[in-house]
């Protein structure tokens, strides 16, 4: 087998210097290289008063060109706890970063902050007795288990805070 590895890399090109936003590569096994249907730049300039969450949102899902990251999930649509609708919102209803499962986990169970990261590590090295839990906490009327797994990947990643801030600071 050959493998064809495949980079995405953008930055801010400034006066001074370039700023990475957003780096990320993948193998493909059948030498098809899949590139997003629109590039990072005009996703970034379709945003209407873009905050950190907006373009940290853009800055993940450029990742998965085949990912509509215009439509919303949905299963938010029924999402009608106020605390959960806010957690959600910024990724139009998927649950894409650490921080957001954290939060949830920690709202459904009490866990604190520590133990609830412990957990997010845990779901993402699939470890089965956090599977299993994840399956017994819903999110009006789905599981968390089944709401994480119809991502384009059923991990959590960290976010792209500092790179968003960077997008903001030069961009807009």
């Amino acid at each position: 087998l050959s493998y064809d590895a495949f980079y995405h890399i953008a930055y801010i090109q400034t006066e001074e210097s370039k700023h990475l936003v957003f780096s990320s590569g993948t193998s493909d096994k059948t030498n098809k290289v899949v590139r997003p249907n629109v590039n990072l730049s005009d996703r970034i300039s379709q945003l209407k008063n873009p905050d950190l969450n907006q373009i940290n949102y853009i800055l993940l899902t450029y990742n998965w060109p085949e990912f509509n990251y215009q439509e919303q999930k949905p299963e938010f649509n029924n999402v009608s706890n106020p605390v959960l609708l806010e957690i959600l919102q910024p990724t139009r209803g998927y649950l894409f970063f650490n921080t957001q499962l954290s939060f949830i986990y920690s709202y459904f169970t009490g866990a604190d902050e520590e133990l609830a990261k412990q957990w997010v590590r845990n779901w993402n090295k699939k470890k089965p007795m956090v599977i299993e839990e994840a399956k017994q906490l819903f999110i009006d009327g789905v599981s968390l288990y089944d709401y994480i797994v119809s991502i384009p990947t059923p991990f959590v990643f960290n976010s792209y805070m500092n790179e968003a801030k960077s997008v903001l600071k030069y961009c807009f």
